[in-house]
């Protein structure tokens, strides 16, 4: 059918092997099927956009069996451009893909604010103290180390009950604990991790399978806040005892 359009194709089997083929060949469109062994189109959509950087981002066109709403809102929220239903017409195809402009590379699924070095996490974390502490943020300096230092420990341990709850396609649990952790995170300033557990638990809500690949990113993310975490806290802890040696002069 593409063929006919006047266009070039190449086909994969699998959502591991499209991640794998768009990152080795700059295509123009990528028509993504949902429904695909080892890992989904929505997973893999993730991928594309999480893994390539804007000039090579493609777009994407969902397709699936399915007409539910919430099916097109996931394919939305993964990051796909359109949406076509199988089975496919060549005219809707050609309208598609004749109107389809290259992906301008403000709508990247890439948050341009998500901190991404030590420093960035560190300084979202010192700003977002800064608004809970008021006017008197000198006096909160022990108890926001003692916060941190708290969530660091736990944080880690949610997230092993997620990615239990994600390999047994327990979509409740996954929603009830990455809403939890979620709601931490952000709380203290972690709002890249905020953005990917917000992730997980719209797919979990929705149905929709979670990769483990999506996990160990967010694990990824934990691992380096949790070192925020605590670096900021020891910053906190030194600030305390700065402002206890002055008031003793």
């Amino acid at each position: 059918m593409l063929a006919k359009l006047g266009h070039e194709v190449d086909t994969v089997s699998n959502g591991m092997e499209a991640v794998q083929a768009v990152h080795q060949v700059a295509y123009d469109v990528v028509l993504m099927d949902i429904q695909m062994p080892l890992l989904d189109g929505l997973g893999a959509t993730e991928h594309i956009r999480a893994e390539l950087p804007d000039h090579r981002q493609p777009r994407i066109v969902a397709v699936s069996a399915s007409v539910l709403v919430e099916d097109q809102l996931a394919s939305t929220q993964a990051g796909m451009d359109a949406f076509l239903s199988k089975p496919l017409r060549l005219r809707e195809l050609g309208v598609l893909l004749t109107g389809m402009t290259p992906r301008p590379p403000q709508t990247s699924m890439k948050n341009p604010d998500s901190p991404c070095t030590a420093d960035a996490r560190a300084d979202g974390i010192r700003e977002r103290l800064v608004e809970l502490a008021g006017p008197e943020p000198s006096e909160d300096h022990l108890f926001f180390g003692e916060l941190l230092r708290s969530l660091a420990a736990r944080a880690p341990r949610v997230l092993d009950d997620i990615e239990v709850s994600v390999s047994k396609d327990d979509f409740a649990a996954v929603a009830h604990e990455a809403h939890s952790l979620k709601g931490s995170v952000a709380n203290l300033g972690g709002k890249e991790l905020a953005r990917q557990l917000e992730h997980l638990e719209q797919r979990a809500r929705l149905g929709q399978p979670t990769d483990q690949y999506a996990v160990a990113r967010a694990r990824d993310e934990l691992i380096s806040l949790c070192s925020s975490f605590l670096a900021v806290a020891d910053d906190l802890d030194r600030q305390a005892q700065h402002a206890d040696a002055g008031h003793g002069l």
